[in-house]
């Protein structure tokens, strides 16, 4: 799994997404950052071995300062699908946080859950901010584990270049 900026749903690059998808018979989880015609949203996909994509999902609402870049998202995201290894879905990042967020998903009950974080600094960073450090993401996605009892798998970004 990767953590993609930049991409469209339907462009270029997405095609090659899923294409290899299909070519090498896998399921891909993607975390990115989706522009849809002058919105940009904070976005999670799910592509299966045939190259469908099972799910596309908008952050609902993006946290604090986050508001100033990306759009929200819809509640139509929050969905679970069947796949050969049982039902996934999929949260990104502080929607992991929000209880009105959680209990939809957990609700579906599903087998994997995907989380997915833009950027997750090192264990220990002393330029974290709190809210942003490795150690509340793993937080929020461990709590998320135990709460709804999926397998859960985190994509996170690599730190920015200064």
């Amino acid at each position: 799994m990767h953590q993609i900026s930049g991409y469209m749903v339907g462009d270029a690059n997405w095609e090659k997404l899923r294409s290899a998808a299909e070519k090498h018979s896998i399921h891909i989880g993607l975390g990115f950052f989706e522009r849809v015609d002058n919105v940009i949203y904070m976005a999670q996909s799910l592509i299966d071995p045939n190259g469908k994509v099972l799910i596309h999902r908008h952050k609902l609402r993006p946290s604090g300062g986050e508001r100033n870049i990306w759009s929200d998202g819809t509640t139509d995201g929050f969905q679970v699908v069947n796949t050969t290894y049982g039902r996934i879905g999929m949260l990104k990042c502080w929607e992991h946080f929000h209880l009105s967020m959680t209990f939809p998903m957990q609700a579906q009950v599903k087998a994997i859950h995907i989380a997915s974080w833009p950027y997750t600094p090192d264990y220990n960073d002393p330029a974290a901010m709190a809210f942003e450090s490795a150690e509340a993401n793993m937080a929020a996605a461990s709590l998320y584990a135990v709460s709804s009892g999926a397998y859960t798998l985190l994509l996170a970004g690599p730190r920015p270049l200064a």
